[in-house]
């Protein structure tokens, strides 16, 4: 969607108008973002979670230009997911001779300014791979891993992060030496050497940190299958012991994300879907479902496989 429109005080000052801005806030016309900066409440009303975020983030920017944006903050520009909210905090790098200290508009961390930082929508954050050693040290193991597989993920034509290269697991791992702290960089290593770009949404990257958890065989991922009339499609999951699949229905298996068709209405998608399974069924010894409500409960999940003879 279009940026929404971002109206600072200084420049409406600059022009004598701050009178209308004292108006239009009264009147609930406006909606302050951070001190010195608006945007249009109606255009607030339309945004995700994600895109509320990431205002907050440019509202710090227009306030601190100089600043280099990190960790949560980075990742949100990167428009990496995440598990749960973003945080209420905005995130920043600082020299390491700084100690780190924040401020009211941001927390500064002092790990060192990255020296290959990129320029999104305006505004300057860590590189990719900075970026993702960064949310390799998230205490939530799951959050942690939910962002990493996101970016080492080779992104797909029409994607934001089409055309930047798609960092390796040893980009990572090496940027997390250069981060120092050992307890850090240990956190860092376990999610890392989880990680797997082939997880292809945060729900499948969710449910394979529970499968590891429930200390389940690790399954195959994105396996293709085919039968007498060609490829039937790719698969989230596959123990090739059982021959069972695992879908993680947190999409249309058809839908533009998977690009497994285009311009379907929802009754052509529907009957697809029903082909599709029924083609996989024949080849296989059995495939499981799940979706948001059963990845986010672990013993749901291992419920639901040992029914299919996956179990420790």
């Amino acid at each position: 969607m279009t940026s929404p429109t971002i109206i600072l005080t200084r420049e409406l000052n600059a022009m004598g108008m701050e009178r209308d801005l004292r108006t239009r806030l009264a009147q609930g016309s406006v909606r302050r973002i951070r001190n010195g900066v608006y945007v249009p409440t109606a255009e607030y009303a339309t945004l995700t979670a994600d895109e509320k975020y990431r205002l907050e983030v440019a509202a710090v920017a227009h306030l601190l230009p100089d600043t280099q944006f990190s960790r949560d903050s980075a990742a949100a520009l990167w428009r990496l997911p995440t598990l749960g909210p973003w945080p209420s905090e905005v995130h920043a790098s600082a020299p390491r001779s700084s100690g780190g200290r924040s401020g009211a508009l941001v927390r500064r961390h002092g790990l060192g300014l990255d020296p290959r930082p990129a320029v999104i929508d305006g505004i300057t954050v860590t590189s990719l791979t900075r970026t993702l050693a960064e949310m390799a040290c998230d205490r939530s193991f799951p959050r942690a891993v939910v962002a990493l597989d996101a970016g080492l993920r080779a992104p797909e034509l029409g994607d934001f992060l089409w055309g930047t290269p798609t960092p390796t697991r040893e980009d990572v791992v090496a940027e997390l030496a250069t981060l120092g702290r050992l307890s850090r960089s240990v956190t860092g290593l376990r999610s890392t050497a989880f990680a797997d770009g082939l997880s292809g949404s945060p729900g499948e990257s969710l449910s394979r940190v529970h499968i590891h958890a429930l200390g389940l065989p690790t399954p195959a991922l994105q396996v293709d299958f085919h039968d007498d009339r060609g490829l039937i499609g790719t698969v989230d999951f596959y123990w090739r012991h059982l021959g069972l699949i695992g879908e993680f229905d947190g999409h249309s298996k058809y839908g533009d994300k998977r690009r497994f068709a285009r311009h379907l209405s929802a009754q052509e998608v529907l009957v697809a879907e029903k082909n599709r399974e029924d083609r996989l069924r024949a080849v296989t010894n059995g495939l499981v479902r799940w979706d948001w409500a059963v990845a986010r409960d672990r013993r749901a999940l291992g419920a639901r496989l040992a029914r299919h003879g996956l179990v420790p």
